[in-house]
């Protein structure tokens, strides 16, 4: 188990021409999205907060083959609970690519918050191959989410808002429970419960999973009245917590696409997928 925690602090222009587009589209993450998942691919991840060459066996004591039980039927049951790693993500801070051009905006986006994650290898896997998982399952997340609130986003229309608007997307939760020696995960949305997680397990997975097996505490919803806590000329401040609020500069006269979306401060997550297994035959 490759267990991570990532500090997200991102600011998105909106640019002017691009005001009308809708928020179930595409675009949104190739133009706003892509970039830092770019940046993000080519971090430095450490193991246990050591640099480990990338051909070292996470767990070279690790058997094989798994246990067999008697008369050679294999179970779930018979799999050991995983070694568990702490992965940190070290951004490069590199400069960006490309040509500078000027263009005017019509917002801002500005996302922040902790991102926590756990990503399974098999047991023989390189640290390459347990660092790949970690990155994968990180923009996996962060794209899967940022859509996911989106779409949420789309039948929510309030008319012509203005100032400022926070919105929350879905935290992640997880899972433990089943006889199964991983991580499950699910999404809450604000208002949600871990009931309504053990529920999603029992429709989609036909598996009980009791609430006090629900792990909520690693991604924590964001202190709205903070990050609201503007000055009376509507400019950026950052709080006594360290957390940096971004508002409008001007009054909105454009789209609910450029005003609505002119701040996302949330807790951020990871992807959409249930289970993150790289290469584990025994649990395919």
């Amino acid at each position: 188990e490759m267990s991570y925690f990532y500090t997200f602090n991102e600011g998105l222009w909106w640019l002017m021409e691009e005001k009308s587009i809708n928020l179930d589209q595409w675009v949104l993450v190739q133009d706003l999205v892509r970039p830092w998942a770019s940046s993000v691919a080519k971090s430095l991840v450490l193991i246990d907060s050591n640099l480990v060459d990338e051909e070292t066996i996470l767990d070279a004591g690790v058997d094989e083959k798994p246990s067999k039980r008697k008369g050679g039927a294999r179970a779930i049951m018979d799999l050991t609970p995983p070694k568990i790693y702490v992965a940190e993500i070290l951004d490069t801070c590199g400069t960006i690519e490309g040509k500078y051009i000027e263009k005017d905006s019509a917002g801002r986006i500005h996302i922040s918050g902790t991102v926590a994650g756990r990503a399974f290898v098999q047991g023989k896997a390189t640290t390459a191959e347990g660092s790949h998982a970690v990155i994968t399952d990180l923009i996996r997340s962060v794209v899967s989410r940022w859509e996911m609130h989106c779409d949420s986003l789309v039948e929510e229309e309030p008319p012509n808002p203005k100032g400022p608007v926070v919105h929350e997307p879905p935290r992640r939760v997880f899972l433990e429970g089943g006889g199964l020696p991983v991580s499950l995960c699910d999404y809450l949305f604000p208002g949600d419960t871990v009931a309504d997680a053990c529920s999603s397990a029992k429709d989609l997975l036909d598996m009980i999973v009791h609430e006090e097996n629900v792990d909520d505490t690693l991604e924590t919803l964001s202190d709205v009245s903070v990050l609201l806590d503007t000055g009376a000329d509507g400019l950026e401040y950052v709080d006594e917590s360290g957390l940096e609020s971004t508002f409008a500069e001007k009054d909105a006269t454009c789209s609910f696409t450029a005003v609505a979306l002119a701040i996302a401060v949330a807790t951020v997550g990871i992807g959409i997928s249930y289970l993150t297994l790289q290469g584990s035959k025994s649990l395919t």
